[in-house]
């Protein structure tokens, strides 16, 4: 199946590091990759072609684990075989339940995010969705159609299933407004924003040296945030 000289190749690119063999080539996803092993009926994720080598062919409805616990290692008896994760388990596998995030007992998204901060995943064979809202469908049911998800813990990152609940584009409106209304600046417990921070961004604006989403990026709020500042509609009583 696979040539000693190959197999030689193989394992010029790993390095030894404590019991592990950490991969030193390619790298995609996370996974180590050697696309020539493709060519010989193997794998092109090096940590699964040396365990078809060693241990024979993965059976359907399986996939590989590290118990080292790093993604890098080719060691044959550091892997073992697992089923494959559902949905699910990768969802759960991407939450931070410390004790006392946010308002009290957020449950903080580690995964990837939309540009306007809310959660994102990828369910397997589906689109990418609000990681709230498929907490929501997970642990308390179908949203009916057109209806949206409310945070009143007000953190987009949270996923934490008491923490939501369902309403209309309506309800989110009135949500927002009668948490902010009265409240200007950095009293508002909504603000990632200094009064310093949005004389520099004012600045940034009426220079024009800068796009919007850049400016965003630098003070890690969302576009939008930089937009409102430029329209008057957030901060406008700070010149």
């Amino acid at each position: 199946m696979i040539s000693e000289k190959l197999l030689q190749r193989v394992w010029s690119r790993a390095e030894d590091l404590n019991d592990c063999k950490i991969w030193k080539g390619q790298v995609k996803s996370g996974a180590p990759i050697f696309s020539t092993l493709a060519k010989h009926g193997l794998s092109s994720d090096v940590a699964k072609a040396m365990y078809q080598v060693k241990k024979g062919s993965i059976p359907d409805g399986m996939t590989i684990a590290h118990s080292c616990k790093n993604r890098l290692c080719i060691n044959v008896n550091h892997i073992e075989l697992i089923p494959v994760p559902t949905s699910d388990d990768r969802f759960l596998s991407k939450i931070d339940k410390t004790p006392g995030l946010g308002t009290g007992d957020c449950w903080d998204w580690l995964g990837c995010c939309f540009s306007d901060g809310y959660s994102a995943f990828v369910p397997e064979h589906g689109k990418t969705v609000r990681a709230h809202r498929y907490s929501y469908e997970l642990f308390v049911g179908a949203i009916p159609e057109g209806m949206v998800i409310l945070h009143f813990c007000d953190r987009p990152t949270c996923v934490n299933p008491k923490h939501l609940s369902i309403g209309t584009g309506f309800d989110n409106m009135q949500d927002m407004v009668k948490k902010v209304r009265g409240m200007q600046g950095e009293r508002c417990h909504l603000s990632k924003l200094t009064k310093a921070d949005v004389i520099r961004i004012k600045k940034f604006l009426k220079e024009g040296v800068m796009t919007q989403v850049a400016i965003a990026s630098m003070f890690k709020v969302t576009p939008t945030i930089i937009s409102s500042i430029k329209k008057g509609k957030i901060w406008k009583h700070i010149d």
